[in-house]
């Protein structure tokens, strides 16, 4: 079982029709939902998708209940991707 946050989780987000925005693109349970944009300003739901994965690389996944079954890979934004966040 992989330990720490997947590729996607913090990176990509998954948008429903209803305004609903969760953390993984595979699994949309209400423990993934992380906010909705038609409630909220999109920063806001971004940052708890930073703050999501922070928690999936400082704790480990077994410690998050919506990821602890998941056997996603492990993985990272690419070099190229953390540069341009480095920039902005």
């Amino acid at each position: 079982m992989p330990a720490g946050a997947c590729f996607w989780a913090g990176h990509v987000l998954c948008l429903a029709p209803d305004g609903n925005v969760s953390i993984c693109v595979i699994s949309h349970g209400r423990h993934g939902v992380i906010g909705n944009l038609f409630d909220e300003p999109a920063e806001t739901v971004v940052a708890r998708g930073v703050a999501f994965r922070r928690r999936l690389e400082t704790e480990g996944r077994c410690r998050v209940g919506h990821c602890s079954t998941c056997r996603k890979p492990e993985g990272s934004v690419y070099a190229k991707h953390q540069r341009r966040l480095q920039v902005a």
